[in-house]
């Protein structure tokens, strides 16, 4: 669960569509957010918040695949497990090969 090659969250969505981390910087932008992805479409508002929570969730799949594994071995191959161990592979290419190791993806 090292530093992460993407842009640190926590992510938020606006009205437009827009989804990024909020602006720090200490101008008249401070507490805008900083896009990084405009999301378009009918379902625009509720994709943009999924996108948003992303990071969040990403970290709390990592750090519940983890402590399940160290608590209960025998349930990696689990098909749960599997598939957020996938999942994490999908946002962190380099985590896909640890996956397939425990039998993922």
């Amino acid at each position: 669960m090292g530093k992460p090659a993407f842009t640190p969250g926590p992510w938020y969505a606006d009205r437009k569509g827009q989804v990024g981390p909020r602006s720090d910087a200490d101008d008249q932008s401070n507490g805008m957010i900083v896009p990084i992805a405009d999301v378009y479409g009918d379902n625009r508002h509720d994709d943009a918040r999924l996108f948003a929570a992303a990071p969040e969730l990403l970290e709390a799949l990592e750090i519940l695949t983890a402590n399940v594994e160290n608590a209960w071995p025998s349930l990696s191959n689990l098909g749960p497990l599997v598939n957020a161990r996938a999942a994490i592979g999908k946002a962190k290419p380099d985590q896909a090969a640890l996956a397939e190791e425990k039998g993922g993806a």
